[in-house]
């Protein structure tokens, strides 16, 4: 179930980038650090933030997948303390996920519940793609 989620959120994020880069105009105001203000300029420096969180996400799943976390602890972990661990910093990528952009265009371009919207509807058109592909029945 997490990676219907995690998935659906992955395909969120993106399809909101791609909205938002073909409804935007050609110079958008955008915050690039979260407490100055929107500096208007190129649409493009939206995608930054996605695809750096896809690579952070993608190591992260790596690394609950084979149970190893690089860290600087002298004693190491066990595979299931890394798994552990891996799953709660990729609970907490997939959170910054959802927030960095939407706080990046809102009062700018589009207002909160405009982001929040738009946001929500491509979490419901993922889903509905994902839950579809799923029934699809299987060839054996």
């Amino acid at each position: 179930m997490f990676a219907l989620t995690s998935a659906t959120l992955l395909l969120a994020v993106l399809g909101w980038t791609f909205w938002f880069l073909v409804s935007a105009p050609p110079t958008v105001p955008i915050r690039m650090r979260l407490d100055d203000d929107p500096a208007p300029g190129s649409p493009w420096r939206i995608v930054i933030i996605p695809l750096a969180m896809t690579l952070v996400y993608g190591v992260l799943g790596h690394a609950e997948r084979v149970g190893v976390v690089n860290s600087p602890s002298p004693e190491g972990y066990t595979p299931e303390e890394a798994r552990r661990i891996a799953a709660g910093l990729r609970l907490l990528c997939m959170g910054l996920f959802v927030v960095i952009p939407l706080a990046m265009v809102a009062g700018g371009h589009w207002s909160w519940g405009e982001a929040g919207r738009n946001m929500l509807i491509c979490m419901a058109f993922s889903v509905s793609g994902l839950l579809s592909v799923r029934v699809l029945p299987r060839r054996r």
